[in-house]
């Protein structure tokens, strides 16, 4: 429900360009569009290498849009009693598109949107999206994006076995003394009773990082 809300109140409004949107595009034409970040995380049963491309930068009158590319490439293994990894191991690579829609709203410093999937290689994306919001804090940029996931679709880490699991999450991008650009990003998972919408229980936060090659 607050989706349609959130949906509704943005599309029943003009947008109106403001010097937050401006700062917004600028940072993001200057410091994100065409760059991609990486970084590597193995552990003794796990390969995993994670790719992030920003692209396609669009502005209009009223807010801009870009797309993120991602590509994740993990192998997991069985280990054997003494420990040792049993080879060739469980390819699980993957990859998904989604496309942010940002707009800004007239009267405010609020710029509002939508982060939703184009194309993903694991799962069904139909009728998945997210509510967003970007704000410059600083030097840095910062999304904010929520969802809700009924526990039916396919899931990479699998399904936990509940009715509904809702996921805020925060990427923060900014360009360190090198001139490189950082991205930070961490996910708070909630599980929700399907009924009360309440929350049950909070997953441990995930954390990941990535930086510019």
């Amino acid at each position: 429900m607050r989706y349609l809300m959130i949906a509704a109140l943005i599309s029943a409004n003009a947008f109106a360009d403001t010097k937050a949107l401006e700062d917004a595009i600028h940072f993001f034409k200057a410091n994100v569009n065409g760059k991609t970040v990486s970084a590597t995380t193995n552990d003794e049963d796990s390969d995993f290498t994670q790719t992030w491309k920003y692209e396609n930068l669009g502005v209009s009158g009223n807010g801009f849009t870009y797309d993120e590319k991602v590509d994740i490439k993990q192998t997991v293994y069985e280990l054997d009693a003494d420990g040792n990894r049993k080879q060739p191991g469980d390819q699980r690579n993957r990859s998904y598109k989604v496309r942010t829609e940002i707009g800004h709203r007239e009267g405010t410093d609020l710029l509002l949107g939508f982060k939703r999937f184009l194309e993903s290689s694991f799962r069904d994306t139909t009728g998945s999206f997210y509510t967003a919001s970007v704000e410059l804090d600083g030097d840095k940029l910062v999304i904010n994006f929520d969802d809700g996931q009924p526990s039916t679709w396919p899931k990479n880490p699998p399904a936990t076995g509940v009715d509904l699991i809702q996921s805020k999450h925060v990427e923060t991008l900014w360009i360190d003394e090198a001139g490189k650009l950082n991205r930070k990003f961490t996910q708070v998972t909630e599980i929700l009773d399907p009924k009360t919408l309440e929350v049950l229980k909070t997953k441990p936060q995930f954390v990941t990082e990535q930086k510019e090659n």
